[in-house]
């Protein structure tokens, strides 16, 4: 049989929320208030604080505070305008701090995300699982973490995690996913 392995992922390092993929790092070239920060084009299971003016290292940004929706530990910001062109494609993103988050699913004997097997497309293996992601930018949810509130939505399903055509693609425009 086949192993399955679930996606890569990033929690609160407080309470184990699920709270981004590392299919979503863009860079890990980041600082933080805290120290070393990774940059994310989405982020699940958070909300937002009010949106701020910030002077950061590279200019003035309106941000907004990242809250793990479990704890509410802050985890870092979201990025919703910058003022200087060459800072525009910041715009939408977060910085997660290193600090504040730990990996899940990284080691090579990943143990599979516990999902319910479902009647619908099947893998080469013959077994078909279904994850369940509720994009806000997005929301993780399944037996393991239940739906959390969402600030916006898009649903997106993945029949097998191991097969690269279930993944999910991003097509360029914001918010848009397709399986």
């Amino acid at each position: 049989m086949a192993e399955m392995v679930g996606p890569r992922l990033y929690s609160c390092c407080n309470c184990r929320n699920h709270v981004a993929l590392h299919d979503d790092v863009i860079s890990k070239a980041f600082q933080g208030r805290n120290g070393r920060a990774f940059l994310f084009s989405h982020a699940m299971n958070v909300s937002m604080g009010p949106k701020e003016d910030r002077h950061l290292m590279t200019g003035l940004h309106t941000v907004a505070d990242v809250f793990c929706s479990d704890c509410r530990e802050v985890l870092g910001w979201k990025y919703e305008r910058a003022y200087e062109e060459s800072q525009k494609y910041k715009e939408g993103k977060f910085i997660l701090e290193k600090s504040k988050i730990v990996k899940e699913n990284w080691s090579n004997n990943r143990d599979v995300l516990s999902q319910t097997p479902r009647a619908s497309a099947s893998s080469s293996s013959g077994l078909t699982f279904e994850l369940s992601f509720n994009f806000a930018s997005k929301s993780f949810s399944g037996p393991n973490n239940p739906t959390s509130e969402a600030i916006s939505t898009n649903n997106y399903k993945a029949t097998d995690p191991n097969n690269v055509e279930d993944k999910r693609s991003y097509e360029g425009k914001k918010n848009e996913w397709k399986p």
